[in-house]
């Protein structure tokens, strides 16, 4: 077995080997994780454990994150764009929407569309955060740091996951990382690759939906949720070979809605109603895993995925104003409920006082 087979197959076991980090400062999503349940986690999960995957609910620990006191700001004028992943974008546009309240002579803009573009923004001036839904890759920091001598700095604002959905319909009762595997895998498969599954029926299906033809519905190759499946479910350097590629995640779920016989991947913060999340299992006891707040933050949920927010910060000076304060905005009870609102998993306080240390905040 190759390392490359060795290492996924482990990871789908619930073994995650080292990742380097991007900005080789060990931030990786498993040390997150690790010291969000250290700070004591375990009061919430109470909460989430019964909760529907994308419920609006403010766990009681955000009430100890920083509050946002826009009455302390000097009075901002000057406009933000924010330009990446369609999977922030919610939470993103919720942000532009308050922020614009609590500054009404700020515009701030959204942009949706790959974390890619994201970094092209930040790069060439045209944004001043980039929206990720994955950590920037080393060309992407490359061309910041050959101008003006210091890398971007990425900010965690949160944690999701990605998410098979199917129509409510569909009794699928779950699937297993093979199986996964089995629906997206394309040419490029693992020798010990399952066969891509024909009908409802050999995944457990029953009734009318049993002999219809499976339709595996995806996103494109720049999507994170495609790369993250790329790394943690096929072989290295595959990536999804869905049997419908949509252009965005709104078309997938649009889509979803409309074909009975399809199931697609999208972030768990896409959910709408006549759609169902549905259960992964990595072989543990307990079987099934929902990606609730409690499965992605103690690591039992395999598809989780960090979030971030990366701006120009040169070591030498300080954030612009309007920036700075946004910024803050973003790392408060206020933005960290839009993040929790928005479908994906909030900072813990500990965690939001890290980041605003890192951006000296305050």
């Amino acid at each position: 077995m190759t390392n490359a087979v060795h290492n996924r197959r482990a990871s789908a076991a619930g073994i995650h080997a080292p990742t380097p980090s991007s900005f080789g400062r060990g931030r990786a999503v498993d040390r997150w994780l690790r010291g969000a349940v250290l700070a004591g986690l375990s009061v919430f999960i109470v909460f989430a454990g019964r909760s529907p995957v994308v419920a609006a609910q403010v766990p009681s620990r955000l009430h100890s994150v920083t509050p946002y006191d826009a009455a302390r700001a000097e009075a901002l004028t000057g406009s933000l764009t924010l330009v990446g992943s369609e999977s922030m974008a919610g939470a993103a546009r919720a942000w532009a929407r308050a922020f614009q309240d609590f500054h009404p002579k700020v515009e701030v803009s959204v942009v949706a569309g790959t974390a890619a573009d994201g970094m092209a923004a930040l790069n060439s001036g045209t944004a001043q955060i980039a929206l990720m839904a994955r950590e920037p890759t080393y060309p992407e920091i490359e061309p910041m740091e050959v101008a003006k001598g210091y890398r971007p700095t990425a900010v965690s604002v949160g944690v999701d996951a990605v998410t098979l959905f199917v129509p409510e319909a569909n009794d699928l009762a779950g699937l297993n990382l093979r199986q996964l595997e089995a629906l997206l895998a394309g040419e490029q498969r693992c020798e010990s690759a399952l066969p891509r599954p024909r009908s409802w029926a050999e995944l457990g299906v029953q009734g009318p939906l049993a002999e219809r033809p499976i339709v595996m519905l995806g996103l494109p190759a720049e999507y994170a949720a495609s790369r993250l499946l790329g790394q943690r479910v096929l072989c290295a350097g595959a990536m999804p070979a869905p049997t419908r590629v949509l252009p965005d995640q709104a078309a997938l779920v649009a889509q979803l809605r409309v074909t009975p016989e399809a199931i697609g991947f999208a972030s768990r913060g896409a959910m709408v109603p006549g759609l169902r999340a549905v259960p992964l299992t990595v072989g543990r006891p307990g079987g099934f895993l929902l990606p609730t707040d409690g499965n992605i933050l103690h690591g039992r949920y395999p598809l989780y995925q960090e979030q971030f927010l990366v701006v120009d910060k040169s070591p030498a000076a300080a954030l612009a104003p309007v920036l700075r304060e946004f910024m803050k905005m973003v790392l408060s009870v206020t933005g960290q409920r839009m993040v929790q609102q928005s479908g994906l998993v909030p900072l813990l306080p500990v965690m939001a006082d890290k980041q605003r240390r890192r951006l000296e905040l305050d």
